[in-house]
């Protein structure tokens, strides 16, 4: 702001000087209303504190617009300070006090007499009628000094006297046979020419039109131009001479400022919450307001993601066009699953992503994850770093009852399990392949257990149960004779027939391994691995059934 300021400083400085240059220069048509000779050397003391506090001079004008006025005055007894005033005349000879048409202080310092004029009279007179020049010296308002007025020998305008007054302008007196030292001066020519509009703005690279009324005789541009109106696309003073059809001149300046450049105030980026609105407000102080939306005024609402535009025009017509980006952040995609069944004493394990920065689950739980045992249903609520709040699905679970626990009943016939809806046995903790019914007819030795369902799909698991052969391992022969006599000729394992991947080793008492078969069919004789008799005598043996059955190991007697 303060750099503004001093520019403008330095504008009208530069424009009052070119006006003082152009008032030198075009001299228009002038007519002279009063012109005083030389003064008298005698000086009337006659305007200070010891003396008359008003002298006056009335002249009759002549033309209707003056430039310049002026009195011949003497500074005495240090500075002093008068004021000059144009005032009409009463009616009465007089002036009046009350109608006082232009008035200006004047310093006069202690010395000898000169003129002092001033050029800033902007009043209009009329012709033929009466004025008073007059000097009050009443106030010296910076010090005791007091002036003096001279007197002149000549007077063209009026044979009337000068006139003071020493009551403050109430009664006047005459000084006869004395005139005033003024002078007046000025012209007929009409009006002030005037541009419009008054300050040009003009906004950053464009342009800007101004001119004076149309009509006169020429038009000169200090600038160049001869048009009365002008087109331009750079700060500064333009001033412009005119003559008119009475070959008066007038000459008229402006100064081109820079246009207020409007101000938006928005960002380039905004982020708002799915179901929300961007309420964007533009300072209100501009003239036109246009959206890329299609809304006119400082205000608009929007809740679509999307490229956006607004221009605003400011009382100097520049226009600001502010692009900004919307994006509508999409509510969270927040699958904590289905509906779905339960069985008592279950769990169900819910998580949501971790890059949130609060979380509320139905349960109360302020975690990203939650662990159900018995809630029917469950939601969840979380909120992100811009403050977006998402709310999950609800989920509804249903905890059905458990079947009772099986019994496996070990019957002649083979297995037999509670009653249930599905079964699914195992065999020495496999899966038993095949079997999904109550019953497990003739079972294989080993450990069995069963899992039943019920109408609701829920599991229970049974305790396991053994079954043992009651054929194979209850006899194995502990000794046999080959001998040929027809009686006990063979290693005999009762119900071996049972087991067709039985299979079976026999070492020497020094680890030497003399038969080896599989599968076992009751056949081994007491040879060796080429049909040899073995020596009578003791020997290891090693039975696997397959199966998972149960490995027999023990010693077998060889006699002959």
């Amino acid at each position: 702001m303060a750099f503004l300021a001093h520019l403008r400083f330095q504008l009208l400085r530069e424009l009052l000087a070119m006006v003082c240059l152009l008032s030198l220069s075009w001299v228009g048509l002038q007519a002279q209303v009063i012109d005083e000779s030389t003064p008298q050397d005698g000086l009337w003391v006659g305007v200070g504190p010891n003396s008359a506090d008003f002298v006056g001079q009335d002249f009759v004008a002549s033309v209707k617009r003056v430039r310049k006025i002026g009195v011949y005055l003497q500074g005495l007894v240090g500075t002093g300070e008068v004021r000059l005033s144009i005032m009409k005349d009463n009616g009465f000879n007089q002036p009046d006090l009350n109608f006082v048409l232009h008035e200006s202080q004047i310093i006069m310092p202690d010395t000898a007499g000169g003129w002092v004029y001033d050029s800033t009279f902007s009043g209009a007179f009329t012709v033929g009628d009466k004025y008073w020049i007059v000097v009050d010296g009443y106030n010296n308002l910076i010090g005791s000094g007091y002036s003096a007025v001279g007197t002149s020998n000549t007077f063209t305008s009026t044979s009337d006297p000068m006139r003071y007054s020493v009551d403050g302008g109430l009664t006047w007196a005459s000084n006869i046979g004395v005139t005033m030292a003024i002078f007046v001066e000025g012209d007929n020519c009409g009006g002030t020419l005037n541009i419009s509009p008054q300050q040009p703005q003009l906004c950053p690279g464009g342009t800007v039109t101004f001119g004076v009324p149309s009509g006169q005789v020429s038009y000169q541009w200090l600038s160049g131009q001869t048009s009365s109106t002008i087109t331009v696309g750079l700060l500064g003073i333009y001033t412009v001479r005119a003559v008119d059809t009475s070959n008066c001149v007038s000459t008229a300046s402006v100064l081109v400022v820079q246009g207020t450049i409007p101000f938006s105030g928005l960002d380039n980026y905004y982020e708002i919450c799915s179901g929300q609105s961007l309420q964007l407000s533009l300072p209100p102080f501009y003239i036109g307001y246009v959206w890329s939306t299609g809304t006119i005024g400082n205000r608009d609402s929007i809740v679509t993601s999307g490229n956006y535009w607004t221009s605003i025009t400011s009382a100097s017509n520049c226009v600001l066009v502010d692009s900004f980006q919307l994006y509508v952040r999409p509510y969270a995609n927040l699958d904590i699953g289905r509906d779905t069944s339960l069985c008592v004493g279950d769990t169900v394990s819910l998580s949501v992503d971790s890059g949130y920065v609060h979380y509320l689950w139905s349960t109360g739980n302020v975690n990203n994850s939650e662990l159900l045992y018995a809630t029917t249903n469950a939601w969840v609520q979380v909120i992100d770093s811009l403050g977006c709040v998402s709310v999950s699905d609800t989920v509804n679970y249903a905890f059905n009852p458990k079947p009772a626990v099986p019994i496996i009943q070990v019957l002649p016939a083979g297995l037999h399990a509670s009653f249930a809806n599905g079964y699914t046995w195992y065999y020495n903790g496999q899966l038993l392949a095949g079997q999904t019914a109550q019953d497990v007819p003739d079972p294989l030795p080993g450990w069995y257990a069963v899992t039943i369902s019920n109408a609701f799909g829920c599991e229970e698991y049974s305790d396991s149960v053994r079954v043992v052969d009651a054929a194979p391992g209850n006899f194995v022969s502990g000794g046999f004779s080959p001998n040929g006599d027809g009686l006990n000729e063979v290693f005999f394992v009762e119900g071996i027939d049972r087991y067709p991947d039985c299979h079976l080793q026999v070492f020497s008492r020094w680890g030497e391994k003399v038969h080896d078969e599989q599968p076992y069919i009751n056949d081994w004789r007491g040879t060796n691995a080429t049909g040899g008799e073995l020596p009578v005598g003791d020997y290891y043996y090693i039975l696997e059934f397959g199966a998972g059955r149960e490995t027999l190991r023990g010693t077998v007697l060889i006699s002959r």
